[in-house]
């Protein structure tokens, strides 16, 4: 197309009589001739004033037909007094036109410069020195009474639209066209902001309320969509982020709702407020929804975030979710509910987090994660606060109900603790009570066990957390006991019908195991099991004067069951009492080497030493006591060794609390163990005057020479009274003798005669 056409082409398209004249009478002077224009032109790549492609100043026509890159950029000559230059843009993309500096282009700063788009042809005249003025493109000034076109489009960085100046400022008013068509929908009104560059971002679509003068509010910014009509529903209001790219991985626009920021000095950010339409009559209030994106075809859906305002030096904005308040007589507040999206499949559902904020300094502590019941009024109680793990679908378990402290974030810190606190009573009433219950079995199933367990020591060489159970203390002056503590197991089903009654579980108090050993290091041993500690508390101490006692301590005890009663008409018998069993735990077993197995566990009973006294009479040290209403108390007796007509050296087995006889026809002596073997033998936990009983017995006719002789097995033994025993003579000298051997130190032991 000729240049000629072009110039006709853009003439015509100007909707102004008075503007297409005056830019024709302009054009007839500028028009050039072979000898002056300047065509043909590539604008300088990389754009900028200083290095911008100068057109020739004695040329009043210039046209660019190469624009390699949107931006690159041409200057156009000194702006003097009656300069006048047509430039055409016939590339492809936009191209910068500037002014030398420090002249500018319609006011614009001077190295900032105008858009002149692809295909636009612009008469740039200059009437005040310094400054050019366009005519065409994007900067026609004359004002219209009514703008019909299939489109406008921006020629520079800036496409305004504003409202007339007055009294009451204008309203700028964009309207979709109204359909004419019974059926159809209206034409859409939209905001579109510019598409980006190749690699740049799209152009922001932004709608904002004008800013208020002297102290005046600013200008609301309202999206509202159309009303319904008749039993129509009102339209949705959508604000949606833009779509992503076609490529792999990106996400699509954020959609914000922000609130206005305050530019006093103390005040606050405006709200941002969503809020559901006003329901009227018996119709509900419109819900408020937020949803988060739909996944694409593995991803994960995406998130919804509430978050308050992050502060300058403050405290951070609160994040409140609360349901309304009930109105009327005995309506109930409206729910609050935070729930994890349901799961597909065998997938599990979506998790439901309540988190406090993490602590952002060095020592700042996290925040708390509360979850609190409402507040009673007047006689009514407060709201219970519930955390209920999941149901399981069809034969699925539940699921857990988990409260569990924080972990320590490093160094040498511990883990938090994780509390469960029943409220303070008030006046007169107990405070409230603590129950860890769980779940009733199913028909023929087994209730839920309660488990509480402390802590996993750590990796290397940290114990495991010790487990307390314990009263509260009273307060001080109150003279009030504390409160008993009770391990109890469920009493026995009663039974009215032709089955047995139901027995009571069983209350066991058990330490674990020691940890094994299965390194194969030399000098490594197994873990040893853990000590159960039964023990009753101190008897409090008095500084009172006068004949005033302090507390006794309490007691400790070990009381089996009674038996069942029988009411029975037949000769039914009445329930076995229980049993008290004190039982050492065995020695451990050694099965591949040549080692010792492991010794047995001791029983010691030892009462309680008496108290000392600055001025009185020492107490007097508690006894052990073995009693039966009827005397019937027994020891148990390994069986006793014949030694027949022998001089043995006893073993400790046969000598530790034994009994020994035989049937000597000569002297005969009998040696005890070594002091070492019997010490080792009585176990780690001897100590010096622990005593054990032997017992010696000729057994045979009556004989001069039917004598035994009890000899020491090494000087670590030493034996008191006379050492022989026998002839038999009747009323003289009996059959059998006892001696209590005693420790009195290391392998030493003394054997006294008592009979």
């Amino acid at each position: 197309m000729g240049m000629n056409q072009n110039i006709s082409n853009y003439l015509n398209s100007i909707n102004s009589s008075r503007t297409r004249q005056a830019i024709q009478g302009a054009l007839d002077i500028l028009l050039p001739n072979s000898a002056v224009k300047d065509t043909a032109l590539t604008a300088y790549a990389g754009g900028g004033q200083a290095s911008a492609l100068a057109l020739n100043k004695r040329c009043a026509f210039h046209e660019v037909t190469v624009v390699a890159t949107a931006a690159d950029s041409v200057a156009l000559p000194p702006a003097k007094v009656g300069e006048a230059h047509f430039v055409k843009n016939s590339a492809a993309l936009a191209m910068q036109v500037f002014a030398p500096d420090p002249d500018t282009i319609d006011s614009v700063a001077t190295g900032t410069g105008v858009v002149q788009l692809a295909g636009d042809a612009v008469i740039y005249i200059c009437h005040v020195q310094g400054n050019y003025i366009r005519l065409g493109g994007v900067s026609a000034t004359e004002i219209f009474g009514a703008i019909t076109a299939d489109s406008i489009t921006g020629g520079d960085s800036s496409l305004g639209i504003t409202g007339q100046a007055a009294a009451q400022g204008g309203a700028v008013v964009v309207t979709g066209g109204a359909s004419s068509t019974a059926g159809n929908a209206g034409g859409a009104s939209s905001l579109v902001g510019g598409a980006g560059g190749t690699t740049g971002i799209g152009g922001a679509a932004i709608m904002t309320g004008a800013a208020g003068q002297g102290g005046a509010v600013g200008g609301a910014a309202t999206v509202t969509a159309g009303a319904g009509q008749g039993t129509g529903n009102g339209a949705v209001a959508s604000i949606t982020g833009g779509a992503s790219g076609a490529g792999a991985t990106g996400a699509g626009g954020v959609s914000k709702l922000v609130g206005g920021a305050s530019a006093a000095t103390d005040g606050a950010g405006g709200e941002a407020q969503v809020t559901g339409g006003l329901g009227r009559g018996t119709g509900n209030g419109g819900a408020v929804t937020l949803t988060g994106g739909a996944a694409g075809a593995t991803g994960a859906g995406g998130a919804v975030n509430l978050t308050g305002g992050t502060a300058t030096a403050g405290v951070g904005g609160a994040f409140v979710a609360a349901g309304a308040a009930g109105v009327g007589s005995n309506k109930a507040g409206g729910l609050a509910s935070v729930t994890g999206g349901a799961s597909t499949g065998n997938a599990t559902g979506g998790v439901a987090s309540l988190v406090g904020g993490a602590g952002s300094a060095a020592t700042g502590v996290g925040g708390e994660a509360k979850v609190i019941g409402g507040l009673g009024n007047t006689t009514g109680a407060g709201g219970a606060a519930t955390v209920t793990a999941g149901a399981g679908g069809n034969d699925a378990v539940g699921g857990d109900a988990t409260l569990k402290g924080g972990a320590a974030g490093g160094g040498n810190r511990a883990g938090g603790a994780a509390l469960i606190t029943g409220g303070a009573g008030a006046g007169s009433q107990a405070g409230g009570a603590i129950t860890a219950a769980a779940g009733a079995g199913g028909a023929t199933g087994a209730g839920g066990a309660v488990t509480v367990t402390s802590g996993a020591g750590g990796a290397t060489s940290g114990v495991s957390g010790d487990l307390t159970i314990a009263t509260g203390t009273t307060t001080a002056g109150a003279g009030s006991a504390t409160g008993n503590v009770t391990v109890q197991s469920g009493a026995g089903a009663a039974s009215a019908a032709a089955v047995a009654g139901g027995a009571s579980g069983t209350v066991t108090l058990k330490s674990q195991d020691g940890g094994a050993n299965t390194g194969g290091a030399t000098g490594q041993v197994g873990g040893a099991g853990g000590a159960v500690t039964v023990q009753s508390g101190a008897g409090g101490a008095t500084n009172s004067t006068g004949a005033h006692a302090s507390g006794v301590g309490g007691a400790v005890n070990f009381t089996a069951g009674a038996g069942g009663a029988s009411t029975g008409v037949t000769a039914t018998a009445a329930g076995k009492g229980g049993t008290v069993s004190f039982t050492a735990g065995a020695g451990g077993a050694q099965s591949n080497g040549t080692g010792n197995g492991g010794a047995g566990g001791s029983l010691i009973f030892t009462p309680g030493a008496g108290g000392s006294s600055a001025g009185g009479t020492a107490g007097v040290a508690g006894g052990l006591f073995r009693r039966s209403a009827t005397g019937l108390i027994y020891d148990q007796q390994t069986a006793a060794t014949d030694i027949v007509d022998t001089a043995p050296t006893l073993t400790v087995a046969q000598f530790i609390n034994g009994i020994v006889f035989g049937q000597p026809t000569i002297g005969r002596a009998v040696t005890t163990p070594t002091g070492a073997q019997i010490s080792t033998a009585c176990g780690a936990d001897l100590a010096v005057g622990d005593s054990f009983l032997f017992t010696l017995i000729v057994d045979g006719s009556v004989g001069a020479d039917d004598i035994y002789t009890l000899t020491a097995g090494d000087a670590n033994v030493t034996l008191k009274g006379v050492a022989t025993l026998g002839p038999i003579i009747v009323s003289t000298s009996p059959g059998s003798a006892m001696w209590r051997f005693r420790n009195t130190g290391a392998n030493t032991w003394v054997g006294y005669r008592l009979s």
